[in-house]
């Protein structure tokens, strides 16, 4: 009826006149059963809108794109592009029918959402009714970026651990990406610490050697497949040392009597060096004090009081790879102490009578230095003393020659003291003198035996004494051969031999004080 919510089917020709007017039934227009023929239409769907690359790429990121129907009609204009990233197209699109593929290219860097907008395909009406979306890409055109971080040098690890970080996330890289320097220096494992940071482990290194690394330019990837670095990136050297600090030598430097210094050299600079690094051993015999830095070292030793043994320790000090050396003890020769004070005595050398000046003979009990004229003083009556000292034994014997002293008594005094043996001790304890030598006048010559005269001098009658008469010998004493002449007229011979006296003792006080050489030092009383 219509009005009933009945359904519509048929064979009914009833019609309410209640409901109904000019009704009238027609026959003849099908013959046979009835039919009911329905028909709808419905939009297109989206079923699949998939990104068919990576999430992250470089320049390029591929979909694929499925409907419930075909379609046609579907065109680059069709889509939308979103997100951060500008200047993105589509070339092509492939395929048909209800499935579909295409690329994105030309975006800049930032992060794509593309979209398929509504009512942009036809099937069996427009569709899709609403927007359609894919996953979103991150585009990322540009190569990636490393450096190195490299271990402490120097070492004396066996493995060494360099880590290669990227400024983006990359691929794990193989070893042919790397050149290695460093003797017998091989690649022993690589291994991705987290997406940015890759450990190289180095091994194999000769002992002494310097080792690094280099990645070579475009042999990685980062996550997008761009090829970095864009040039080599090279990694700091390390030197390596396995070998132990060794001690070059030890010297004897300053020596005291009480104190000597050992001069220690090691093969290396080192550190940790202290009173425990080094031993001696001795009666008396300690450590005082270390100084130095580096290399060189300083150690004082005290007390001794006879031999000494020193040596340096095993494993005294590091170097600076943290080596710790020298491997076994070091030993110096054993060392005599000198602590006796050096001895002298004073003799006196044979004279040829006791009017010549004396020598005096000093000799010291051991190698002496410091040995001067001033540390002598003399004493006696005798006067005018001159005296040179003179080396006769290097460092050992000397004489000092004594000139111009007067008559009398002398005697040499060496002070207390006053020099030093090669061990420093001072000596002697107290003043050494020599004996009391007396210095006898010379004999002078007899004026009265230098004229042989009668008690009468002269004729007997006072005249003239002729050359004949009477001439005194000119090889007397007393007699110089400038008095070889005749004898003038009127000469009294007793007051001639009288004024020949006075002028011998001006001629020898005159070779007393010729005698006395420049720089001679006179010692007095």
């Amino acid at each position: 009826g219509g009005s009933d919510g009945a359904g519509g089917g048929g064979g009914s020709s009833y019609a309410s006149m209640a409901l109904t007017s000019g009704v009238s039934h027609q026959a003849g227009v099908r013959s046979g059963n009835g039919a009911v023929v329905l028909r709808y239409t419905f939009a297109p769907k989206v079923i699949a809108f998939a990104l068919m690359s990576p999430n992250t790429v470089s320049t390029r990121a591929s979909y694929s794109l499925e409907f419930d129907q075909y379609v046609f009609d579907l065109d680059p204009t069709d889509f939308s592009f979103n997100g951060s990233v500008y200047g993105c197209a589509i070339p092509f699109i492939y395929g048909g029918g209800s499935s579909y593929y295409f690329d994105v290219v030309n975006c800049s860097s930032g992060t794509l959402e593309l979209s398929l907008r509504p009512n942009s395909v036809v099937g069996s009406t427009f569709g899709p009714t609403a927007t359609s979306s894919s996953a979103s890409v991150k585009f990322d055109p540009i190569a990636p970026g490393f450096r190195f971080t490299t271990p402490a040098s120097p070492s004396n690890a066996a493995t060494q651990v360099f880590y290669l970080i990227g400024d983006e996330p990359f691929q794990e890289p193989p070893a042919s990406a790397f050149a290695i320097s460093g003797i017998n220096c091989r690649i022993a494992d690589i291994a991705m610490n987290n997406s940015t940071t890759a450990a190289i482990t180095v091994g194999e290194c000769a002992s002494e050697t310097q080792v690094s690394i280099s990645l070579r330019a475009r042999s990685l990837r980062d996550l997008s497949g761009n090829q970095g670095p864009t040039a080599d990136v090279n990694s700091n050297s390390v030197k390596l040392d396995r070998v132990a600090p060794s001690v070059s030598s030890i010297t004897l430097g300053e020596n005291l009597p009480d104190n000597v210094q050992y001069l220690v050299t090691f093969s290396e600079p080192v550190t940790g060096i202290g009173s425990d690094s080094f031993e001696v051993s001795g009666l008396g015999c300690s450590i005082s004090k270390v100084e130095g830095s580096a290399a060189s070292y300083v150690v004082w030793i005290g007390g001794c009081l006879g031999t000494s043994n020193f040596k340096v320790v095993s494993g005294a000090g590091r170097d600076q790879a943290s080596n710790q050396g020298p491997d076994a003890d070091y030993k110096f020769d054993e060392q005599v102490f000198d602590t006796t004070s050096p001895n002298a005595a004073i003799e006196i050398q044979e004279r040829s009578d006791s009017t010549a000046m004396p020598v005096f003979a000093i000799q010291f009990s051991e190698v002496i230095v410091g040995l001067t004229l001033d540390v002598f003083s003399s004493s006696g009556s005798a006067k005018g003393c001159t005296f040179e000292l003179r080396e006769v034994t290097p460092n050992l014997n000397y004489s000092l020659e004594s000139s111009a002293c007067s008559p009398g008594t002398v005697q040499l005094t060496l002070a207390a003291n006053s020099v030093k043996d090669v061990g420093g001790n001072t000596g002697p304890e107290v003043a050494i003198s020599s004996s009391l030598v007396r210095i006898e006048k010379p004999e002078q010559p007899d004026p009265a035996e230098a004229i042989a005269t009668p008690s009468s001098v002269g004729s007997p009658n006072g005249a003239p004494l002729t050359p004949t008469q009477n001439e005194p010998s000119f090889n007397q004493p007393g007699v110089e051969e400038s008095d070889k002449r005749s004898w003038p007229s009127g000469v009294n011979l007793p007051q001639l031999a009288n004024e020949s006296w006075v002028a011998i003792s001006i001629a020898l006080l005159a070779v007393v004080l010729a005698r006395r050489s420049s720089g001679r030092r006179v010692i007095r009383r």
